[in-house]
């Protein structure tokens, strides 16, 4: 740009005069005038510099290994050539004075040099393409993370270094000083001659800018700040295409290497993967959201019986009359270490026998195999089922997380003759989640796995207050009535379950949609800690459904008559679904994680310096389990290779749990 008569050039090598005041002036003047229209020149551009700077868009450009150099916010002519203009009149009315051009701060002409080295362009091979100065600049596409094709993805990341291009611009701009002040931080553009690095910040003000080039350098800026501008809407197709794709939903592939998805049966991109050798396609091309495996999870062989219309046929089967005496029963799902539950409960007269003995199942520690036990039932039940009461058996379940947990990591797995699991859940307790969102998620993690026990269990008669309860009984017959442990109504117990069963389902809702939430949007080793412990404690709670449905069937077979192996059939079915969907969740974190983030095989690494990681208790958790896990590596490749039977039920804890924790040891996917 020429300097003309009448416009300020400072020479501070040559002139002794503090022109600061001039300065903090104009400064002032800027503070009070504040219409936008009073800030400019009529000659100025009309482009925000409320921005980073803007880099080439559309040329595939190779991305340079710069130091990260805060941006500063700079207008978009970068690179000035000068030209000699002699003597200026005296000043002018703003009392602004040029000087001796003669002076060694001015040569004939002087180019700015780029900071950093400039890209190669695409469009030519012997230099760069002429560009406009207002041309907007967005910085080259990075590759997809994970990305198995090396495909590009929608959005962009900005270059750690800046980018200057030369122009010429039109002879009639004029100068006027900086209105802003660079950053601190920012480090000098490096010019042809350090004389001058003693010059103050000045802006070149050029044209204005055309309509066409304002409106480009807004979407530039607007893609800079993420989304679309305010007000904008996508293109007909693209707008179509997008929600259409939300109906579809991405498969997991895609999701986990953020990849663009497409619809069909197979996606583009998964049907190019099968074709290259040795790929990995395990997930499939599978689009099935997590919240879709509930079904399978809680098969209807179990939670048919509690359903409201279930529920409502049993009691007038059974039921002949109610009586009038209100009784109040402590329920526990666990005799010496649990806490209790009141239950307001009514006599009947029953319609049979059936309602007066309950069939329990124990473990014989000789033979390792559920045994069927009969036991007295006495005829109490609740006359009305009041949804508002769900709430205290969701309390319930909630002083057990509380203030119980150790104890009742004793008593679930008390009849295993491993200890285990119960070691690995002890664990799982003492993790500290490092934000509100994870402890809510661990909370719910631990109340399905509670949950899960309540509906595998009968809940009982405390012992302490059995007798005085029940002697308040019309049909009770003396001290030697209910006299063994573990005495439970059966029409209670089943009712207790209508609740536990509305709740299970709801808890398990929460946790899928939670850990959906986490494999699709977290990224690096942020949220491995939470998902980790989510997938686990599912295990656990699995394992125990999967019991739950050998006992359901074959008690059905005792009391309704069905053919024993038939029922063990059915069951079986529903536990090898239960294992083929975990095996799914299993495969989706060992996608997402192991590849690059292996805590579990690479115990000894600093993980606390990892991002996202966690402190030094996730760490320490992390080093612990893994040390159990080799300590206990027979024992969880003997469960790990137990086949789905009844008579194997005894031996499903550690099941799922060891196939879980063994494949952090597989080859990486």
């Amino acid at each position: 740009m020429v300097p003309r008569s009448g416009h300020v050039v400072f020479d501070p090598a040559s002139d002794h005069i503090n022109y600061s005041d001039y300065l903090i002036d104009v400064d002032s003047w800027a503070a009070q005038y504040t219409d936008p229209s009073s800030l400019i020149s009529p000659s100025e551009p009309t482009t925000s510099f409320q921005g980073d700077l803007y880099f080439p868009q559309g040329q595939n450009h190779p991305h340079h290994s710069y130091d990260h150099v805060p941006r500063t916010q700079l207008p978009t002519h970068q690179s000035i050539e000068m030209q000699l203009t002699r003597a200026s009149p005296p000043p002018d009315q703003q009392n602004f004075v040029n000087y001796n051009a003669s002076s060694s701060l001015f040569t004939d002409s002087y180019i700015t040099s780029n900071q950093f080295p400039a890209p190669p362009s695409t469009a030519s091979s012997t230099g760069y393409p002429p560009r406009s100065p207002y041309q907007p600049e967005i910085s080259p596409s990075a590759p997809s993370p994970g990305s198995s094709d090396g495909m590009y993805s929608s959005y962009q990341h900005s270059d750690p270094g800046m980018m200057f291009d030369q122009y010429q611009p039109p002879p009639y701009a004029h100068m006027q000083q900086l209105s802003q002040i660079q950053q601190a931080q920012q480090p000098p553009i490096k010019v042809d001659y350090s004389v001058m690095s003693g010059v103050p910040e000045t802006s070149f003000d050029a044209s204005p800018e055309p309509e066409s080039s304002q409106s480009a350098a807004q979407k530039a800026l607007a893609a800079k700040s993420g989304g679309r501008a305010l007000g904008t809407h996508l293109e007909p197709t693209v707008a179509k295409a997008a929600h259409d794709m939300r109906k579809i939903v991405a498969c997991w592939h895609c999701v986990l290497q953020r990849d663009k998805c497409g619809p069909g049966d197979i996606c583009e991109r998964c049907f190019k993967r099968s074709q290259r050798p040795n790929a990995d396609c395990g997930l499939g091309c599978n689009r099935l959201k997590l919240i879709d495996l509930s079904p399978y999870f809680l098969p209807s062989l179990v939670t048919q019986m509690h359903e409201d219309a279930n529920l409502t046929h049993f009691v007038t089967q059974y039921i002949q009359q109610w009586g009038s005496v209100e009784l109040t029963v402590m329920m526990t799902c666990g005799q010496d270490s649990m806490p209790r539950i009141p239950v307001k409960v009514y006599e009947f007269i029953p319609r049979g026998d059936a309602l007066l003995v309950q069939i329990q199942y124990k473990t014989d520690p000789v033979t390792h195999t559920r045994v069927a036990i009969q036991k007295q039932s006495p005829a109490l039940g609740m006359v009305h089922i009041n949804h508002n009461e769900e709430k205290k058996y969701d309390r319930y379940i909630t002083e057990i997380v509380d203030h119980h947990l150790d104890a009742f990591g004793e008593l679930c797995w008390m009849e295993d003759d491993n200890d285990f699991q119960q070691k690995l859940f002890k664990l799982m307790t003492r993790v500290k989640p490092k934000s509100d969102d994870e402890a809510k998620l661990l909370r719910e993690i631990f109340r399905l796995i509670v949950v899960t026990f309540i509906m595998s269990h009968t809940l009982t008669i405390a012992e302490e207050t059995k007798v005085d309860t029940l002697s308040r009984m019309h049909s009770y017959s003396g001290h030697n009535s209910y006299v063994e442990n573990y005495t439970s109504p059966r029409m209670t117990n089943r009712q207790l379950k209508y609740f536990f069963s509305r709740l299970q389902r709801s808890i398990q809702t929460t946790v899928l949609n939670k850990l959906q939430q986490i494999f699709k949007s977290s990224k690096g080793c942020d949220k491995w800690l939470a998902a980790f412990i989510a997938v686990l404690g599912m295990c656990m709670a699995l394992e125990d459904q999967q019991k739950t449905i050998h006992l359901v069937m074959s008690t059905k077979a005792t009391t309704e008559g069905l053919d024993q192996r038939d029922a063990q059939s059915q069951a079986d079915i529903a536990c090898r679904e239960i294992d083929k969907r975990m095996h799914f969740v299993q495969q989706i974190f060992r996608w997402k994680y192991n590849r690059k983030h292996n805590p579990m095989r690479d115990a000894d690494h600093d993980w606390e310096k990892e991002v996202g990681f966690g402190d030094a208790n996730s760490v320490n958790f992390v080093r612990q389990v893994a040390q159990l896990v080799k300590e206990n590596i027979d024992f969880l490749q003997q469960r790990q290779a137990v086949s789905i039977s009844s008579d194997n039920q005894t031996k499903y804890t550690s099941r799922l749990v060891g196939q879980f924790l063994l494949s952090f040891w597989l080859p990486s996917v």
